[in-house]
């Protein structure tokens, strides 16, 4: 009964977990539409305010009894917020400027690898090795991309990738840390802690940056709730009840959701090239997190981190 009951509860950790990466991967697709039209930091506070006043009026009652923590809590929660909230979308939004959203997909397939080396480093956590052979074929799927993309095209700028490539780092951690946060509160107050901590993180930024630009047109409105709503409110939501169900690794491998579903949603909704060489790169990366999914039957399971 205790072993169908700690089943059930990874089923359902990985299936909140899943849709909180899949409106993740959607933010991609609003991010590239919304550099066009608002500043980042701009954009990242205001999808932040939206999220708090989505989240909070549900959870006041809540929030009066759990809001007091100790210094080391909230130094976590402003970690998370600053890593997986700002630092994530400052990378993201700033790659997309330069780069096809696509791209970002294929970058974030490295998801995989960094958290199982942030794992490994920080929550002590064994690594299989189906992760690591996984993350070598998410490596295949963006050099197979990329080596058609520079044929072809021959013009998505390296900084590009770079900023990815920090997104990625960044989101791994944010699920790292919350790995080692208390999770006796709520999940839908620790995201909210987490959404406020980005908030004030990167109020003053937006501030300083409304000085020098104008002030966004009607055309960001319904990117920048969007954001707010669906990729942070909900997404974060998801994110902080599946974590605390699975371990470190297991997160990692779910994680790979948000650039498959980037790179869906980048071909369906923006219109961007779908070659033969992307086609097998999204199917590489599928298969590997089919591979790091699969248990080795014939070795016991280790227990969940706690």
């Amino acid at each position: 009964m205790a072993m169908q009951s700690g089943r059930n509860e990874t089923v359902r950790g990985a299936v909140l977990l899943a849709a909180g990466f899949v409106l993740a991967g959607s933010s991609v697709i609003v991010g590239k539409l919304a550099v066009r039209e608002i500043s980042t930091f701009i954009f990242v506070c205001g999808g932040l305010t939206v999220a708090l006043a989505t989240l909070v009026p549900f959870r006041v009652a809540s929030i009066k009894r759990t809001w007091r923590m100790g210094v080391r809590e909230w130094a976590l929660v402003f970690v998370q917020g600053g890593s997986g909230i700002v630092l994530f979308r400052v990378c993201l939004l700033s790659g997309l400027r330069i780069a096809p959203a696509f791209e970002a997909g294929l970058v974030m397939s490295f998801g995989p690898l960094v958290f199982a080396l942030q794992a490994g480093v920080i929550l002590r956590e064994k690594i299989p090795g189906r992760v690591w052979f996984a993350a070598c074929l998410a490596a295949c799927a963006l050099l197979i991309t990329r080596l058609d993309g520079f044929r072809r095209f021959g013009d998505s700028p390296v900084g590009g990738y770079l900023w990815f490539g920090g997104a990625v780092f960044f989101e791994a951690l944010l699920s790292i840390v919350r790995k080692k946060s208390d999770h006796k509160r709520p999940a839908l107050d620790h995201a909210i802690y987490v959404i406020f901590a980005g908030w004030v993180l990167s109020a003053p930024l937006a501030m300083i940056e409304a000085i020098g630009h104008p002030f966004p047109g009607r055309e960001a409105i319904l990117p920048t709730l969007y954001y707010g709503v669906m990729a942070t409110a909900l997404a974060y939501a998801f994110w902080s009840a599946g974590t605390k169900r699975l371990s470190g690794s297991v997160v990692g491998v779910v994680s790979t959701l948000i650039p498959l579903s980037s790179m869906l949603f980048s071909v369906l909704l923006l219109n961007e090239m779908l070659t033969m060489a992307r086609a097998i790169g999204g199917t590489l990366a599928l298969l590997a997190m089919v591979v790091a999914v699969t248990r080795d039957r014939s070795r016991p399971v280790a227990s969940r981190s706690t």
